[in-house]
Order: C-alpha cells, then sequence, then structure tokens
C-alpha cells in the first residue's frame, strides 16, 4: 500500500433502495434513457441559437412521470456524473427532505463536471450545482411546467425526445 489508493466520492457511497421494476410512459422511458448517458450538464438554452439542451427537456419530462422519484433514484445510481446531478436535483424537487438528509455526504463531493450553459463551458464542482448560490432560474416550478406544456404540444415524440 503506497497511500495513493483511490477512496471513493462521497456521491458514489449513495445508496437508494428503489422499485427498479418501475414504469414510465414512452417519452419517460426514452428521457431516462438519453439522460443516463449525458455527456455534458446542460440547462436552459444552450448554443449559438439559443435552443433548450436535450438533457432539460428530458429532465422536465421525467420530473411529471408517475414514477420520477424511482427515475431519479435511478440517475444518481447508475448514470454518467452529469446524470447523478441531474437525478439529485430532481430529488431535491420532488422530495427536498430525502436530499437533505444526504446534504452531509453530498456536501463533501468533489466531482467536478463540465456544464454547459448559454455559450459556454466551464468545469463545476457537483455540489456547488446542487447547494451552491447561483440560482438557476430554469428550475423554478413556474418555468418546468411552461416547458413540459411546451413539449406536449410541440415536440415530436412527446413524440421521442432527443431523436
Amino acid at each position: 500500500d503506497y497511500g495513493w489508493d483511490d477512496t471513493p466520492d462521497s456521491l458514489d457511497t449513495i445508496q437508494f433502495d428503489y422499485d427498479k421494476e418501475f414504469k414510465l410512459s414512452e417519452d419517460g422511458r426514452v428521457a431516462l434513457h438519453e439522460l443516463l448517458k449525458a455527456k455534458p450538464y446542460s440547462v436552459g438554452r444552450v448554443g449559438a441559437g439559443g435552443r433548450f439542451s436535450h438533457e432539460y427537456d428530458n429532465f422536465v419530462i421525467l420530473l411529471h412521470e408517475v414514477n420520477a422519484l424511482s427515475a431519479f433514484k435511478k440517475l444518481v445510481m447508475e448514470g454518467t456524473k452529469p446524470a447523478q446531478v441531474f437525478g439529485l436535483i430532481g430529488l431535491k424537487i420532488k422530495n427536498p427532505e430525502l436530499i437533505e438528509k444526504y446534504k452531509t455526504i453530498i456536501s463533501k463531493s468533489d466531482k467536478e463536471i463540465v456544464v454547459h450553459g448559454g455559450c459556454t463551458w466551464s468545469n463545476e464542482k457537483v455540489t456547488s450545482l446542487i447547494y451552491g448560490k447561483r440560482v438557476n432560474y430554469n428550475w423554478s416550478e413556474e418555468n418546468l411546467a411552461r416547458r413540459y406544456q411546451w413539449l406536449e404540444e410541440n415536440h415530436k415524440l412527446f413524440k421521442v425526445i432527443g431523436i
């Protein structure tokens, strides 16, 4: 033992119990599939055209699923680092008491992820995205509901996100 063995990040120690056979709508299944493999953490409007990110739209769809809590727990347990953040934010919105219970563990995390916001890219600590001073308007109940309504009325596979 040379003293440099890898100790797991505190986020990797979180264990959620959930029904692994939970059901989602077709749109919810596509959204979960896409978010599990998310590479950047991007929310709101991104890129030169200012379009809503696929990740944000997929998150909004999952948020409105009957079994959203199980889907968000799965993101934390099985997803990429950005997927974990989406899962934690989803749980924070849907079940703030649960995330409060894990605050000590989450706040000790040293994980950083690539964040895409607007036209810029940066590295951010997961803890700052969950508990930081940067308040993101995209997570307001009003904005999430408005985006969901737009997706229901206009999107392909609401009619299939990301395809």
